[in-house]
């Protein structure tokens, strides 16, 4: 990443028990994929550099950058979960290719999929990340895109 802007990350570290661990690697056929925050934070990010974005538009892409994964987590309680991932730099089918296994693969519609409605406009005026086009390269080999 080539910046101006300063960035900041926290990692973990520490110990999980076998028994309350999700694995990112063991989803079933007939699991359901649950989406928990819509996308389009990247693309909005770029368009704050661009200095592109009202200050409503700012707004609501920080708070929805600032819900921490509780509310994920809540969200899932009384779910009998198999497997689940984030969804950060390698993009929604980045994460999601991490999610496949020998046993299964995965129909996504594009009209289910929560999007912010103003990353859409900027994704249309090609304000897009540069690392989604290296997301796009990657993911061109195992997704086939049909009509609905």
């Amino acid at each position: 990443i080539e910046t101006q802007q300063m960035y900041y990350g926290l990692s973990a570290t520490g110990k999980v028990s076998p028994q309350n661990f999700w694995a990112n690697n063991t989803a079933e056929v007939g699991n359901v994929l649950i989406i928990t925050k819509p996308l389009g934070s990247g693309i909005l990010s770029t368009a704050i550099k661009a200095d592109l974005l009202s200050m409503e538009q700012i707004n609501e892409v920080a708070g929805i950058m600032a819900q921490l994964n509780f509310y994920a987590l809540k969200a899932l309680s009384g779910i009998k979960v198999y497997a689940a991932t984030d969804v950060t730099g390698f993009g929604f089918l980045g994460h999601l290719s991490e999610m496949l296994n020998d046993k299964i693969s995965f129909n996504v519609f594009e009209k289910d999929v929560p999007v912010i409605a103003s990353a859409k406009e900027f994704a249309d005026m090609g304000i897009i990340p540069e690392g989604s086009y290296k997301n796009r390269e990657f993911a061109k080999h195992f997704v086939s895109k049909e009509a609905d």
